[in-house]
């Protein structure tokens, strides 16, 4: 009996000793780490790369725990880091890549949302992530150090879906006549929210369901909790969408993300990236296109 209860003091203080080793080795990487402004909150961006197919920039904000995921145009040649950041104009030196080729974006980011939607629940998750990292670090596809690897891990175990905003490529218009010339590449590294933003958050609503009525339902849902003070929005228009969708999405015109996210929130729709659009003369800060799998709350939360 007493051997055994020695044997769990042992266990219980080996585990103690290696968290703690970690988490000094953590904070102590902030000194030469990529990724100082993680501890200090500052406004500078989190910058990683991801040679996936085709790429991904994500640039991270700490100060306002907001993220942009640059989905970069795809192109015939496969392009190297360091010609990618030459064409977006990005020092290097500021950037943490890792390389996840063959893997699709789309399988990627798939997994990346659900693996961060459900690690608490399935908290084995952790341990296949941590054994990726290892093997992309012995394969030398990533130049992530362990202080970092931390860090970040550290980072996004306090981070939701709704945290991130994508941005699809920006693709130059096609002048009649002319050569088309290769898709820049262009990557947006300023996720500050809009915080000068006066009056209530304006909102079109479109049904992509199949499902008659749903965005009026949505609409008059949304008009009760701006009434009660829950959210303070203006659902200005809402209206069928001409094609079909199976998942409901959330497009920003205006970088108010931390208002969207409320409404999101409020919606059920917290486990959904944002797509940020930027779209200057679009008459409504956000338009959610509502999907298939949308299920309208029974009460706000």
């Amino acid at each position: 009996m007493e051997r055994n209860y020695l044997k769990k003091q042992l266990t219980l203080r080996l585990v103690i000793y290696c968290a703690a080793a970690i988490l000094l080795y953590g904070a102590a990487a902030q000194y030469h780490s990529s990724a100082p402004s993680l501890i200090k909150r500052t406004d500078e961006p989190v910058n990683v790369l991801l040679l996936s197919n085709p790429p991904i920039f994500i640039a991270y904000n700490p100060k306002f725990k907001k993220a942009v995921v640059n989905n970069l145009p795809s192109s015939k040649k496969a392009l190297t880091a360091e010609e990618i950041l030459q064409k977006a104009k990005i020092n290097e030196d500021k950037v943490i890549t890792v390389d996840l080729r063959p893997e699709k974006r789309i399988e990627f980011w798939d997994g990346f949302k659900s693996n961060l939607q459900s690690w608490r629940v399935k908290p084995y998750i952790i341990f296949s992530y941590f054994y990726s990292y290892i093997k992309l670090k012995w394969k030398g596809k990533t130049d992530l150090s362990f202080g970092d690897f931390i860090l970040i891990s550290a980072e996004l175990s306090t981070l939701k879906t709704s945290d991130f905003a994508v941005q699809n490529p920006l693709v130059d218009k096609i002048i009649k006549g002319k050569k088309q010339k290769e898709t820049p590449i262009r990557i947006t590294t300023d996720i500050k929210p809009n915080q000068t933003a006066q009056g209530p958050l304006v909102i079109e609503v479109f049904n992509a369901s199949g499902r008659n009525g749903l965005a009026g339902e949505v609409t008059k849902f949304l008009r009760d909790l701006n009434n009660r003070g829950v959210i303070n929005i203006d659902v200005i228009n809402y209206a069928s969408y001409p094609e079909l969708l199976e998942k409901t999405k959330i497009l920003d015109n205006t970088a108010r993300l931390l208002e969207i996210q409320q409404t999101a929130y409020q919606l059920g729709l917290e486990s959904r990236e944002i797509y940020s659009q930027r779209d200057k003369n679009a008459i409504s800060d956000v338009k959610i296109i509502l999907g298939k799998d949308f299920v309208l709350p029974k009460r706000s939360k």
